[in-house]
């Protein structure tokens, strides 16, 4: 289902992380874990930060969605989505969600894409900064279209269960700002960077 619970047969649900700066060879982008789980840079390669981002938005079903009410409380809801361009990301919530709710105060949102599932010191992940909004009715099909890209067809959603009489809502989160990880810097610190997708 769509609610935060994930429970039932339309789930909503989180993953991914990436190591970076602006335009990099791939060694800083594929880490090899030292002895301390740190990541070492592999030896040179062409691949850049950002299509090392585009990389993990696409590999990934789910993120981490981060919105807060309106006395600043924050909550974290897993989330199923579909993307345009690594810019947009869409998904479909009820409006009464604790998130959904959340958003309709408080358009700011931060979101993460992960895979919780690797060893630990090789993680990788994109942070984004975002507004979020839920997509007016005159712009659903269009907006339908890209957020069942990733679904099987049985699984869509009509038109009509995602208008303002349906029991869903198709949510868009417009990028602000991409940031990645970049392992131990001189100091040997992790350090937060942005990423320009072009």
């Amino acid at each position: 289902m769509v609610a935060e619970s994930l429970a039932g047969h339309r789930q909503i649900g989180a993953e991914s992380v990436v190591p970076q700066m602006p335009v990099r060879p791939v060694a800083e982008i594929v880490g090899v874990p030292t002895e301390g789980g740190a990541m070492a840079l592999a030896a040179g390669s062409h691949v850049t930060t950002a299509d090392r981002v585009r990389e993990l938005i696409a590999d990934h079903k789910y993120l981490a969605l981060g919105t807060a009410d309106a006395d600043g409380t924050p909550w974290v809801s897993p989330i199923f989505f579909s993307h345009q361009d690594c810019r947009e990301f869409f998904w479909v919530s009820g409006p009464d969600t604790r998130h959904s709710r959340n958003i309709a105060l408080r358009p700011q949102v931060s979101m993460a894409i992960y895979d919780s599932r690797v060893p630990i010191g090789q993680a990788e992940a994109v942070y984004l900064s975002a507004r979020a909004t839920k997509v007016p009715d005159d712009e659903i099909e269009e907006a339908a279209a890209i957020y069942h890209r990733r679904l099987p067809r049985e699984k869509h959603f009509t038109l009509a269960e995602l208008r303002d009489s349906g029991l869903y809502r198709l949510y868009r989160a417009t990028a602000l700002e991409h940031s990645v990880l970049v392992r131990g810097g001189a100091t040997g610190a992790d350090s937060r960077v942005t990423v320009d997708l072009g």
